[in-house]
């Protein structure tokens, strides 16, 4: 994309005085390529290999492909989502001067569905929760001249929902490359999950990367991830209306995250909204706002390090005084789901 332009890495000794370690790392996905999160980078490259795949050729940009589809060419893109997937989509079709459908669950604010139609899209509400997004999205998407930009699979071999773990590839090809540049690594990372896509690129980097631990947290009201990694398998979680880490919720995780997450992942936290707050002010406090999905790996060590577990959990972990962590901030300040 022609305005892409690495994401910065700080540093937050407030909040590595808070989990008492030695340093703390604030890797910044807050925007991207113009959306909100990290999601554009994931969109924007399973967008690219899906036209190249239907269309048979290759541009090599989407403003090239923005010039090389024909009128005959203009596939509507189709995604379910709670939030910030569902805006990365609209986003890219709105620079490839294409068409957006994407479906979002009950609980989806108003608030939201307005940010995601300034791209262009068009929202469809569910009569249900994510899960059930995901189905009616696929269903539409296979009856139109559409091309369904998932970033959940139904089955590991899914090309699309694995270009998007691929795309967001970016991210951590820019955190190995600032860390060298500081001279410093890092002993664990967290990253919070929803469906487990940008999960199963930390995955994807940790297995590459000698000695990090893998934290990942998720909602304990939509925890998909850690069922699945407690059973072994696939297994699809009732949730309730969400009153935090909304764009989190999901029912189910993705099926091409399971076998890498069940292979890196060291620590797995159901967080409650008990701690969110405090990480988010933490984080504002360290000159990153964000809301609370965003905070949420945080919320999860909060959580995780002052409770009765604690020292198991460091443990564990190999925590010390100078353990290096790293958080992924994935959302700017936002607004509240809709209460029913």
């Amino acid at each position: 994309i022609e305005d892409y332009c690495p994401t910065r890495l700080g540093s937050a000794p407030m909040i590595a005085n808070e989990l008492r370690v030695g340093r703390v790392l604030l890797k910044d996905e807050r925007v991207r390529l113009g959306a909100p999160s990290f999601k554009a980078l994931g969109v924007s490259w399973a967008v690219h290999n899906a036209l190249a795949r239907r269309y048979g050729h290759a541009a090599t940009s989407l403003a090239a492909w923005a010039s090389a589809l024909t009128p005959r060419q203009r596939p509507c893109l189709v995604a379910a989502t709670d939030g910030h997937h569902g805006m990365a989509v609209a986003s890219v079709a709105s620079r490839l001067g294409l068409g957006a459908r994407i479906h979002v669950p009950r609980f989806v604010s108003p608030e939201k569905c307005a940010r995601i139609e300034r791209f262009g899209a068009r929202v469809v509400v569910s009569d249900g929760g994510y899960d059930r997004s995901v189905t009616e999205a696929a269903a539409w998407a296979s009856s139109a001249d559409a091309l369904l930009i998932s970033d959940t699979a139904r089955h590991p071999s899914d090309p699309i929902p694995r270009d998007v773990v691929d795309g967001y590839a970016t991210m951590f090809e820019e955190i190995g490359s600032q860390l060298d540049s500081l001279d410093t690594s890092v002993d664990c990372v967290i990253a919070q999950a929803g469906v487990g896509s940008l999960a199963a690129a930390t995955a994807a980097w940790t297995s590459r990367v000698t000695d990090v631990r893998f934290v990942v947290a998720e909602p304990s009201s939509a925890a998909s991830v850690l069922v699945a990694l407690e059973r072994g398998r696939i297994v699809s979680v009732p949730t309730v209306t969400p009153r935090t880490m909304d764009y989190l919720h999901c029912e189910t995780i993705t099926a091409n995250a399971l076998r890498p997450l069940l292979a890196t992942v060291t620590c797995a936290i159901a967080a409650t909204g008990t701690h969110v707050r405090r990480a988010m002010d933490l984080l504002a406090r360290s000159g990153l706002p964000t809301g609370s999905s965003g905070a949420a790996g945080l919320a999860g060590m909060l959580e995780a390090l002052e409770s009765d577990e604690e020292s198991i959990v460091r443990q564990h972990l190999g925590l010390s005084s100078t353990s290096s962590l790293l958080f992924l901030i994935t959302e700017p300040p936002r607004w509240p789901v809709r209460q029913e």
